[in-house]
């Protein structure tokens, strides 16, 4: 039964490094197997693991959550005790560079060789050296899309995910001396698309302005100097096409190197 199990860990491993890297937007979900009423780590899960611990490394992530459940054999409130016991166990394997959070949800219900499993969920986050090696290699007057900072429609309000992307840009914008323009863009306005957009929050038509606006606070506030920053709203004038959340974004102008 290990062997059975250790084939589906090693092709969910596969699965999951897949979706690491082309759908960065999206929890990627690995799980692991359990026999019944059992929540040691066997030696199988571990070596997976510690692949799966490789990889992680490698692509870098943020919000490591690990859910676990029973089959809904036996007693409700020992399957709970049973899910909790996973969760902490796997936790406590994971090394400690890693920040987790558990949620054991107790029995779950179907076929009970897959509801006896732990998911390890996470999001691949944004990285900073890629930022950091397109600016060292921009001229002045290139502009540079922040991937992953978009808004909710109609408002300058960032996504959640976007607040922890946000985060790590700190880390470049503080330690170098770059001067930008934060450059904030609204999506849709295609009969008007110099004219900014309606923020739903403030009742005022400045919505592309008040995007950049943001992310200028959010960095003056987190220790940039408000000095090598201005912002600006562009309305629609720079559609991207595709997927409207994409025109809601956010990019950087770069001013001067020094």
């Amino acid at each position: 039964m290990e062997i059975n199990n250790s084939i589906s860990i090693i092709i969910l491993l596969f699965l999951t490094t897949c979706s690491s890297l082309f759908c960065q937007d999206k929890d990627s979900v690995f799980s692991l197997f359990y026999e019944q009423n059992q929540y040691a780590l066997t030696q199988s899960h571990k070596r997976t693991l510690d692949s799966l611990f490789v990889e992680l490394e490698r692509i870098s992530v943020s919000d490591i959550r690990i859910v676990t459940y029973a089959s809904s054999l036996g007693n409700t409130g020992d399957n709970f005790l049973l899910s909790q016991r996973r969760a902490l166990e796997l936790k406590n394997y994971f090394p400690d560079n890693f920040t987790i959070s558990i949620k054991p949800l107790g029995e779950k219900s179907g076929d009970a060789r897959i509801s006896r499993r732990a998911d390890i969920l996470y999001r691949k986050v944004f990285k900073q050296q890629n930022l950091k090696n397109k600016i060292e290699e921009a001229n002045v007057g290139d502009k540079i899309i922040l991937e992953g900072i978009y808004f909710k429609p109609g408002l300058d309000i960032l996504l959640e995910d976007s607040r922890i992307k946000l985060k790590d840009l700190l880390v470049y914008f503080r330690a170098n001396e770059v001067k930008f323009k934060i450059l904030g863009h609204i999506c849709c306005s295609v009969k008007r698309p110099t004219i900014d957009g309606y923020n739903r929050r403030t009742k005022l038509s400045n919505l592309s302005e008040a995007r950049a606006k943001v992310i200028y606070k959010y960095f003056i506030k987190n220790g940039v100097d408000k000095n090598r920053m201005t912002y600006q709203g562009m309305a629609y004038r720079f559609p991207l096409g595709g997927e409207p959340e994409k025109d809601r974004r956010v990019e950087i102008e770069i001013i001067s190197m020094d």
